[in-house]
């Protein structure tokens, strides 16, 4: 994970990688090779001395390719009213991008990469990226609208001139999605994080069994053992005569299902951060430019779409336990939570849970591949499917904060009215109980992990 520690802590800290300076004599070596092959007699250099897509047979005259780079982006960037990635996920793709031209092959000047490079600390520099206009056209729309941004603010500090085979370089590759998908990371980490601080809160504040917690790994799942051992530590030590129900029981399974997706998918973004990544790309030992596709990441997609299977089901798992705290099945704990004062007491919230849940469900549960695009045979899809089902997790992270308010007021609100002489002790639930507003509930939960001094827990997520 050492390559996307790196990438995030630049980001974080909006620092220049070491990495970017390191490979500049291979960048120079690798635009100089492609000078080379476009002097060639007859060559055919997709996307620099030939047009792009279907019309790639088509040449264009020497004269007319620096030109043409300028044609190639403003065909490309395609406006509309969609919405626009924010400045903290732009600076994600632009970084993206650096990292897979650090990786070789790419063909741009060694001046554009300064430039860029510049750029990616520069506070100032904020791309306008539409967000959902991937579908059946690759990343390309989204990557023009990003390289127009960084040649617009080019012109007006050095007047650059694209270079043949650079406006191609710009727009193909894989970093709009890789980029997109590493600014998840802190939602997932939020997610994470507070769903085994509330497991913690559900496991003590229902009197769940001991042997509930009972979990068998090795070390491949040494994240789900230490997030087990932690809830393990001020977890209740009674073995009823009647067992727990299946959303208590199944804590370990739950946390392994959800850690596994997640190391997965930091292992996808780690692997695709430093690639090469783009078509075509350039080998200073061939004669020729490679014609091939690793500006598609179908492995990163489906890591994607594993996560967001473990989300739901965490989300139902957490729907159920809060379910069954109201149930009235558990020992000093009245049906609803009601109260002298409030007979009804939280009688919705496990309903509306639920309806968070199935919107959930509705929207971010099916993602079935299917075709659509006449181009390149269909492979476009592939491309644009990636950035369809990062949308749908960046959506369902959000879903599943509301989830995690939900939750977490039940239990504070249980802990404060019901359980008087038996409290338990949480910072986070005393400062709930304070509103019944869902969303100052969610506020509170977050700062409560960002800002967060407890070591212990910030060690459970591997990034």
């Amino acid at each position: 994970m050492q390559t996307l520690i790196s990438y995030l802590e630049s980001i974080n800290e909006n620092t220049t990688p070491k990495i970017w300076g390191s490979n500049s004599e291979k960048i120079k070596e690798e635009y100089n090779h492609l000078q080379k092959l476009l002097n060639k007699e007859n060559s055919y250099i997709y996307g620099a001395n030939t047009r792009p897509g279907h019309r790639d047979n088509e040449k264009i005259d020497t004269g007319a390719i620096l030109d043409y780079q300028s044609d190639l982006l403003n065909s490309h960037t395609i406006a509309g009213d969609e919405a626009l990635y924010s400045e903290t996920e732009c600076k994600f793709i632009t970084y993206a991008k650096l990292y897979s031209w650090s990786a070789g092959m790419s063909g741009v000047s060694p001046v554009l990469f300064d430039s860029i490079s510049k750029l990616a600390t520069d506070k100032n520099f904020s791309p306008k990226i539409p967000k959902s206009s991937s579908y059946s056209c690759g990343d390309v729309i989204p990557a023009s609208h990003w390289a127009q941004s960084i040649l617009l603010h080019l012109k007006n500090i050095k007047n650059y001139t694209l270079k043949p085979g650079e406006a191609m370089a710009l727009i193909n590759g894989n970093f709009i999605q890789t980029g997109y998908a590493a600014s998840l990371i802190e939602k997932t980490r939020l997610f994470w994080l507070l769903y085994i601080e509330i497991s913690k809160i559900s496991i003590s504040i229902s009197n769940s069994n001991a042997s509930n917690l009972f979990f068998f790994s090795t070390a491949e799942k040494n994240m789900a053992k230490k997030a087990v051992d932690y809830i393990k530590k001020d977890a209740p030590t009674l073995n009823k005569k009647t067992q727990d129900p299946v959303s208590l029981r199944s804590t370990p399974q739950t946390i392994e299902a959800l850690s596994s997706s997640i190391e997965n998918y930091l292992s996808e973004i780690n692997y695709m951060i430093l690639k090469p990544s783009g078509n075509p790309l350039y080998d200073t030992s061939l004669n020729e430019p490679l014609s091939q596709a690793s500006f598609l990441s179908p492995s990163l997609t489906i890591a994607t779409s594993s996560l967001i299977e473990a989300v739901l089901y965490t989300m139902w798992a957490m729907t159920g336990r809060a379910t069954y705290l109201l149930s009235g099945r558990v020992e000093g704990i009245s049906q609803d939570a009601s109260t002298d004062k409030s007979k009804l007491g939280l009688i919705q919230y496990p309903k509306y849970m639920m309806s968070i849940l199935e919107e959930a469900r509705l929207k971010n549960g099916r993602r079935s591949f299917s075709s659509g695009s006449s181009t390149s045979y269909g492979t476009e899809d592939i491309w644009s499917n990636g950035i369809n089902t990062l949308n749908q997790l960046d959506e369902l992270l959000n879903q599943s904060l509301k989830i995690c308010s939900c939750e977490l007021y039940i239990y504070s609100y249980v802990n404060s009215t019901i359980l008087k002489n038996k409290k338990i002790e949480s910072s986070m639930l005393d400062e709930i109980s304070d509103t019944r507003d869902l969303a100052k509930v969610s506020k509170i939960a977050e700062n409560f992990i960002r800002e967060s001094r407890n070591t212990e827990i910030l060690r459970l997520f591997p990034v």
